[in-house]
């Protein structure tokens, strides 16, 4: 058990390494505040802040290769953001780095790491891959799985998706 005295609400826990990682809604002042937050699964460190999360709500988070990658949105919209943040840098919270913002969907549905990034899919069913932004290579999205109301699973080398009323995988 890893608790921490959070007045926020916390979304999207990771875990990788030897530390829990989330993403935290906060208020201050009246405006809403995002951050990435880590603790170390034994207590033997307190709770740090890895990056500031900006929009409002972040609905996704894994780390690949000590990059965190999140998806986040304000409240009141239906656009999504993908952001990228070092899990470490020389001054924390290390600043994002902006991938996209221009998606048209109002939720993530699921987001894994692979071994070269992450796969993710938004409310409008896509299946997309991104690199780290240090890869120099674009986002993928995989236009021939339309992945529905199935899910993926994924590995070094593959994605697996079922999908609901499929027969196979």
């Amino acid at each position: 058990k890893v608790s921490a005295n959070l007045d926020a609400y916390s979304f999207a826990p990771f875990l990788y390494g030897d530390s829990l990682f989330w993403a935290s809604l906060g208020h201050r002042d009246g405006v809403a505040s995002g951050s990435i937050q880590a603790r170390a699964l034994d207590r033997s460190t307190a709770v740090r802040t890895v990056a500031q999360a900006p929009g409002t709500h972040t609905v996704g988070l894994i780390l690949q290769d000590d990059i965190a990658f999140w998806v986040s949105r304000p409240l009141d919209t239906n656009k999504s953001w993908l952001w990228s943040s070092p899990n470490t840098c020389a001054q924390q919270p290390c600043a994002p780095q902006s991938l996209r913002s221009d998606y048209d969907s109002s939720h993530l549905r699921q987001m894994l790491p692979d071994g070269a990034g992450a796969f993710w899919i938004l409310t409008d069913h896509r299946l997309r891959h991104v690199h780290p932004p240090s890869a120099g290579q674009p986002e993928r999205v995989i236009d021939l799985l339309t992945v529905g109301d199935g899910s993926i699973a994924v590995d070094d080398q593959l994605v697996y998706m079922a999908r609901k009323g499929a027969d196979s995988l």
